[in-house]
């Protein structure tokens, strides 16, 4: 009997993830283990291995969205026959025998658009319907004049489409997830942090390079800082469920990450209790791992606060959006130094209402204030 590779759950948000390669052909002998083809989810490219061995039959394409459970694939032995499945491939396929009777008798009494080889042409080339358009030919046909007129009309109304670049993988999902932390009652709160002893706080630790192996990164001491800090506040190292708070027991830090395929955020676990350099050679491995497609799921989960830091990019201050279902995410601005020699930094605290108020957000965003002035207390 034909043995079925299906879409394993990746991660606990995921619903489905698309077929981004095969690495064996179509009718290819392989071996229990063996890697078949790769996969995207919202957030990581993943592996999947053959489960058993004999002959490889493809039961998705590549660009193809599949859901948990569905079939990527069949192993065959000698001579088997795949399984007729129907293809439900993604769940937001609908087959034509699902489809309404009303709409099938609606799509049956529609007459098909015609329209000249050119005009469809422009009207591809333009990304423009050409259901929208009246044809002049003969019959209604759509001919070149009609999708030129067309086009000179929407000119004067509206702006010409360079490219329309499809929403998948991460791009996707990090607007799927802005999408649903807006429904979240958010507030932001900015401080403005003395950044002089953070400098030479970092300044000292690189001098111990070779006690620590590592030049001590500012993400890892804005984390760290975090972490403490809602190890004091237990209550904002939460997340809403349907009828109450979950306090989470452990402290983890999601970093941001800006990378070519989007924005991921690897997490450093209990960073409230390991050391910089701990934190930074990891944050290290975990952003390489970050930007060259590596990174698992699992290096993605568990993020219970999160901190995004844009002073690289001449970014003084913004007011960050919850990484759902988080409660806290800290945005860090640049450093500014001062012809006095002073040095300032502008934190922007955003939390969920529903946890916590104002009085408690401020008091948090304090803590993280006054171990940046005082980094002793990260050390």
């Amino acid at each position: 009997m034909a043995d079925t590779v299906v879409m394993p759950r990746l991660g606990m948000t995921m619903l489905e993830a698309t077929v981004v390669k095969w690495l064996r052909d179509d009718g290819a002998e392989v071996q229990a283990g063996d890697v078949i083809l790769e996969v995207e989810t919202d957030k990581v490219v993943q592996e999947i291995e053959a489960t058993s061995s004999g002959r490889l039959k493809h039961a998705a394409e590549v660009g193809e969205s599949i859901g948990i459970g569905r079939p990527l694939a069949f192993i065959l032995a000698e001579g088997e026959e795949p399984p007729q499945t129907g293809k439900p491939a993604g769940r937001a396929t609908q087959t034509k025998a699902q489809e309404p009777r009303a709409g099938r008798k609606a799509a049956a009494r529609r007459p098909p658009m015609r329209a000249t080889p050119i005009a469809r042409r422009i009207a591809a080339e333009h990304n423009l319907d050409l259901e929208s358009i009246q044809g002049s030919g003969p019959g209604g046909r759509i001919v070149e004049a009609d999708v030129k007129a067309a086009l000179e009309a929407g000119a004067a109304g509206s702006p010409k489409i360079k490219e329309s670049v499809p929403l998948t993988g991460v791009r996707a999902a990090t607007a799927r997830h802005m999408q649903e932390s807006a429904a979240i009652p958010q507030v932001t709160l900015n401080r403005e942090c003395d950044a002089a002893p953070l400098l030479r706080a970092r300044e000292s630790l690189s001098l111990r390079a070779s006690e620590l192996g590592v030049r001590v990164s500012y993400n890892a001491m804005f984390a760290k800082a975090l972490a403490l800090a809602l190890a004091e506040f237990p209550a904002l190292n939460s997340s809403m469920s349907d009828d109450a708070i979950d306090i989470y027991e452990d402290i983890n830090i999601g970093v941001a990450v800006d990378t070519d395929r989007g924005l991921l955020v690897p997490v450093l676990n209990n960073a409230d209790k390991r050391s910089l350099a701990e934190l930074t050679k990891e944050l290290q491995t975990l952003s390489t791992r970050a930007a060259d497609a590596t990174i698992t799921a699992e290096d993605l989960s568990g993020g219970t606060a999160t901190i995004t830091n844009l002073g690289a990019l001449g970014i003084d201050y913004f007011n960050p959006i919850l990484n759902s279902p988080e409660s806290v995410i800290l945005g860090i601005g640049r450093i500014r130094r001062h012809v006095s020699g002073a040095a300032t930094v502008w934190l922007s605290l955003t939390f969920d209402h529903r946890v916590a108020d104002g009085a408690d957000a401020a008091r948090l965003l304090g803590h993280v204030a006054d171990s940046l002035s005082d980094p002793a207390r990260l050390v």
